[in-house]
């Protein structure tokens, strides 16, 4: 997960920024994810590498403005791509004898629910990438479609206890019951 989310990201930086730098310009797009704002059960390995890029990202554009570079972060949200039936939940979690088992089954119920209902496309995401290029003054963050878009703000605007409790609960409903995200935050 590390090795192409934030290696990879960091190895194609540092071969673009010297020609940046000679040029006194450039614009560099970092993809991160929702993931890389708000953990998410099952997705660890994947959160993790997301937020450090996201980590990357902003400290990357502290270094680079001085000097004429430009960088942003785009965060799409679940976007139905072949890494959702490919690389699901590892196999041990849900084993017949994992404590994670029902937990990640659930989760897992969830994914697919979301995936089959995505609202963003991946060229809607090329697009929204297109636009931070070529927009005279871009933001250090961006997300794409608006449920992701609506949680970043609660996530962002709410105290933190009060998300954390709200999304915590969903998450828990949806783990111990196998309600769907739809049915959890009604009854939350």
């Amino acid at each position: 997960m590390f090795a192409t989310n934030l290696f990879g990201a960091m190895a194609t930086v540092r071969a673009a920024l010297p020609h940046m730098r000679r040029a006194g310009r450039g614009r560099i797009v970092l993809v991160s994810s929702i993931g890389g704002r708000i953990g998410s059960p099952a997705m660890s390995g994947y959160c993790a590498g997301k937020f450090a890029l996201e980590g990357f990202g902003e400290a990357l554009a502290l270094e680079c403005a001085p000097l004429g570079i430009k960088v942003a972060l785009v965060a799409p949200p679940i976007v139905a791509t072949p890494i959702w039936t490919t690389n699901r939940a590892m196999a041990a979690a849900t084993g017949p004898h994992s404590p994670y088992r029902r937990a990640f089954e659930a989760v897992e119920r969830l994914t697919a629910g979301l995936v089959a209902r995505a609202e963003v496309n991946s060229d809607q995401v090329a697009a929204l990438i297109a636009h931070v290029l070529e927009c005279a003054q871009p933001r250090l963050r961006y997300s794409a479609g608006r449920r992701a878009s609506a949680l970043l703000v609660l996530r962002r605007y709410l105290p933190e206890l009060w998300f954390e409790r709200a999304y915590r609960a969903v998450l828990l409903r949806v783990q111990t019951t196998g309600a769907t995200g739809r049915q959890a935050w009604r009854n939350s």
